[in-house]
């Protein structure tokens, strides 16, 4: 029998696993700041924000002197706008005319399918590019993109072109017709980087990655997830992928540990080399795969772990006074923070012990959650997360938890609000963001 809880949690799952799926208009969205997206957009590091494709990153410089279009192709209208579409086809497959034809027109339907699905507005055949075509001996990549009229530009854009990306993967020396349409991306600006992190076709598996930039963009590396030291600072480490004419390949070797393979997809970050200096944290989408979504969604542990906090969250609310509902934003929240510590230390949540030191009401529909928590390899921690209640998942307000190394016992009352959580840090899987320079 399915419960409440299995539900919530496969519904919660999907959603992470759409981040990179946007509509056109996910800037108004953002803008909008509907709670129960943006939590649920947390773990995929910010979801719109990530998907800018690294805007801004090389900025104009990075593309003093231009790049030479196409010798065949006439540019459309509002292409000059989007740099990284006026790079000639690059990868070591490039110049295999048959590849490169098939390439192009399986490319073609897969894009041409993405934009006419999901109602993003007429597509321009003519803005079609095949930007990369490779393969590195373990998997074969393409990406294309094109533009398309956005039915939602705003006035500050310039014009309703848009972009879309999309990323087909597969074998080392498969077809193009068998290679996997894995996630597709899109903006509204005129980006100079793509990234993809793709997915694993299973445990074990690799996990695809794929950077585009200027040509003169070098050393590529990946960073997948984030650790946390004793002192509860982020950091991450480094991988180099060869790096070819600004474009790089590769792959995050296998792993049978959902929780691992989750944090590749959702948090794995890349940096580069660019006209002397490093850029960091290049903007890129997502794809959770589908393995890791039902590993995580079904494993009766994490479904119990979910239920038992839920439960000890609105009976501890109700003895305080509080109404607490199940779909609240500080229940979903409280969750999910434990959820993202979790994928942090590639752990399951039914492995992170807690216990509640305080809920209450921090100010009129606003409720707060305390808990001490226990991760294997961390010191002693507290956890605090307040979001609305009483709306019962009708929207409200969730700020980022807090995380701090837990005070010894007697040392003060037990904080009610954020302002008394003296030593929080804003914790979030996304928070590997703050450690970009750092690695």
């Amino acid at each position: 029998m399915i419960t409440d809880i299995e539900e919530a949690l496969r519904a919660e799952m999907a959603v992470r696993a759409e981040t990179a799926r946007l509509r056109p208009d996910f800037h108004a969205a953002v803008e909008r700041g509907v709670t129960r997206d943006r939590i649920q957009r947390r773990v995929a590091g910010g979801s719109a924000l990530v998907l800018l494709l690294g805007v801004g990153i090389v900025a104009s410089a990075a593309l003093h002197g231009g790049i030479p279009l196409p010798t065949n192709v006439n540019p459309p209208m509002h292409l000059a706008r989007f740099p990284l579409l006026q790079i000639p086809t690059r990868g070591s497959l490039a110049g295999d005319a048959a590849f490169a034809a098939d390439a192009t027109r399986v490319g073609r339907a897969a894009l041409t399918k993405s934009v006419t699905d999901n109602g993003f507005g007429p597509f321009d055949p003519s803005s079609f590019r095949l930007l990369y075509a490779g393969d590195d001996g373990v998997l074969r990549f393409v990406v294309v993109a094109g533009l398309f009229a956005d039915r939602h530009a705003g006035d500050g854009q310039g014009s309703n072109a848009s972009s879309l990306y999309e990323a087909l993967i597969g074998p080392s020396g498969a077809p193009a017709s068998a290679l996997r349409a894995q996630g597709y991306t899109g903006s509204s600006q005129g980006e100079t980087t793509f990234a993809f992190t793709g997915e694993s076709t299973g445990p074990g598996k690799p996990t695809p990655l794929v950077v585009l930039g200027p040509t003169r963009m070098t050393d590529v590396e990946y960073s997948a997830g984030v650790t946390l030291d004793s002192g509860l600072r982020p950091h991450r480490v480094g991988v180099s992928i060869p790096t070819v004419d600004g474009a790089a390949i590769g792959e995050i070797p296998g792993t049978d540990n959902a929780a691992t393979a989750y944090d590749y997809a959702t948090s794995t970050v890349f940096k580069a080399e660019l006209n002397g200096r490093t850029i960091y944290d290049i903007g890129g989408g997502s794809s959770t795969p589908a393995w890791v979504l039902d590993a995580l969604s079904n494993d009766p542990a994490i479904v119990a772990a979910h239920q038992d906090l839920q439960n000890l969250l609105i009976q501890k609310a109700s003895a305080a006074g509080m109404t607490l509902g199940p779909q609240d934003v500080l229940t979903d929240s409280s969750r999910m923070a434990l959820d993202d510590l979790a994928a942090i230390e590639h752990l399951s949540t039914a492995d992170l012990h807690y216990s509640l030191a305080w809920i209450g009401l921090e100010k009129p529909g606003m409720g707060a959650v305390v808990l001490d928590v226990t991760v294997s390899g961390l010191p002693e921690l507290q956890l605090f997360v307040d979001g609305t209640v009483g709306h019962n998942g009708g929207g409200g307000l969730a700020p980022d938890p807090l995380i701090r190394i837990a005070p010894k016992h007697g040392a003060g009352q037990v904080p009610k609000t954020r302002a008394q959580f003296t030593g929080g840090v804003g914790f979030e899987l996304s928070q590997g963001s703050a450690a970009g320079g750092t690695w």
